[in-house]
């Protein structure tokens, strides 16, 4: 008699073996019935039981040292998913203010990386283009017959990728596909989106597609490159029209830090000031601090570019006017 339990190592379930189907010496396929271990995910383990009376060709019975768990197995029926692209979530935009020849890629999990067709190491599975002469994206899916080298959509222009790294930190993360871009060469000034290809491509280790193969995740890059860092003051004691601000140009006061130079008596919120092809608008700032889009965030790994005017467009000291005076590790700077 031959009987199995198969049995959830890690909650408090067990799964009905319905028939035991012997293929040949030493192979037998088994068939589940009661528990629906097609959406189960965690580890299990397959038990003999008790009163088995296996034997071997010789009538010999399974030895009683034999362990109480004989088989484990890993079921995984998770789609993998896209944290970042490019460093920021799905959908968002990342701008850069130097020109990129590399992007990354970072899964939720590990990913296939041999190089196969389903593999996040394979150049096919990502598209890298720019909107065409009517200034639309018409790319909206990596089903397509075009290569990531070929001019896809309508009249997108597609950008070269490959070769691609992938780490995976030993299996433990993070699972990053970093993409030489542009045959090494760096992204001109300009407007892109990557795409990763979810509906015809990449799958886990378990053969789960990216997003359930519903969708091909994508970041918008701009790549702007200022020639000089943006004017800090105004003509001091003199009055200074300041123009409307464009809306492109409109500061991002969702951020919500502070920063603070006790030494000048500053403490200032931090307001985030958007990048355009002309570089960074800084007529509104009045006195308050300014955050440079495009460089690494405040707090983040990087570096950081914080700005503020020595005179405002009244004429008067601004909120640096002082800043000369600072001299190495005399000041303590904070942010929050």
């Amino acid at each position: 008699m031959l009987e199995l339990t198969i049995l959830s190592l890690r909650a408090a379930l067990r799964f009905k073996v319905e028939e035991i189907i012997i293929v040949s010496y030493g192979l037998a396929l088994v068939r589940i019935g009661e528990g629906n271990i097609n959406t189960f995910n965690g580890e299990i383990g397959i038990a003999l039981s008790a009163s088995t009376d296996i034997t071997d060709e010789s009538g010999n019975p399974i030895s009683d040292e034999e362990p109480d768990i004989h088989e484990f197995y890993i079921l995984d029926h998770i789609a993998p998913t896209t944290v970042t692209i490019t460093g920021v979530a799905p959908e968002g935009t990342k701008v850069f203010v130097t020109k990129p020849s590399t992007l990354e890629v970072k899964f939720g999990e590990d990913v296939k990386h041999d190089g196969s067709l389903v593999a996040a190491d394979n150049v096919a599975n990502y598209r890298l283009f720019s909107a065409g002469e009517n200034g639309v994206y018409d790319t909206t899916s990596c089903q397509t017959d075009n290569s990531a080298e070929a001019t896809i959509g309508n009249d997108d222009v597609a950008y070269p990728i490959g070769p691609i790294a992938y780490s995976n930190g030993g299996g433990s993360g993070p699972f990053i596909a970093t993409l030489t871009i542009n045959n090494g060469t760096p992204l001109p000034v300009g407007e892109y989106r990557l795409m990763v290809c979810g509906t015809t491509s990449i799958e886990d280790l378990a053969g789960n597609e990216l997003n359930d193969g519903e969708s091909d995740p994508y970041a918008n890059l701009k790549v702007v490159i200022p020639e000089v860092l943006p004017e800090t003051g105004f003509t001091p004691g003199a009055l200074t029209e300041v123009p409307f601000a464009l809306s492109e140009s409109q500061y991002d006061l969702s951020a919500g830090i502070q920063m603070s130079i006790p030494e000048l008596g500053i403490s200032r919120a931090v307001i985030g000031i958007p990048a355009s092809g002309n570089g960074w608008n800084l007529s509104w700032l009045g006195n308050d601090l300014g955050y440079l889009a495009g460089t690494a965030y405040p707090t983040w790994p990087g570096n950081t570019v914080i700005t503020g005017h020595a005179y405002n467009n009244f004429g008067q000291p601004g909120p640096l006017y002082n800043l000369a005076s600072l001299r190495w590790g005399r000041s303590d700077c904070d942010h929050r």
